[in-house]
């Protein structure tokens, strides 16, 4: 742990001083270690957005966001030890308020339901993660 931020990444004491609008936690859950600094590295730099944690299997993912409480998770759908989908259902069943955006490089309908009836708010396929991931997490922040 890191003094008074709790061990979370400096961006969030940083940006919270700057950011005049509440700033928004976001954890990365994705077993592709380059897919998850492409994204952070995207992430961080928008405004009111903050990456906070990087998960690479979904026991992992489901450890880290019962003890960070982001406000949303970005999970992958096909993750070692524990899927996505279930990650999902034990995220959005213990954590009131954490909000799931499924993101894979699957495109089939079945997988994406799964997402959505697991609790997932949205699904993203990663190869339109350029077009789509920064208006579905301002979408999910929304609600």
């Amino acid at each position: 742990m890191r003094g008074h931020n709790q061990g979370w990444p400096d961006c969030v004491q940083t940006q919270r001083v700057k950011i005049v609008n509440r700033l928004i936690n976001i954890l990365l859950a994705d077993d592709d270690v380059n897919f998850c600094r492409v994204v952070r590295d995207w992430v961080d730099k928008e405004p009111g957005l903050c990456v906070v944690g990087e998960a690479h299997n979904g026991r992992q993912a489901v450890a880290m966001a019962m003890e960070m409480k982001p406000d949303i998770v970005l999970m992958d759908v096909a993750m070692p030890d524990l899927n996505g989908i279930d990650a999902t259902r034990e995220i959005v069943d213990s954590q009131v308020g954490i909000r799931v955006i499924g993101i894979s490089s699957h495109i089939e309908k079945q997988l994406q339901l799964a997402m959505l009836r697991a609790g997932a708010c949205s699904y993203i396929v990663k190869e339109n993660v350029a077009r789509d991931l920064l208006p579905a997490i301002r979408s999910v922040s929304d609600e």
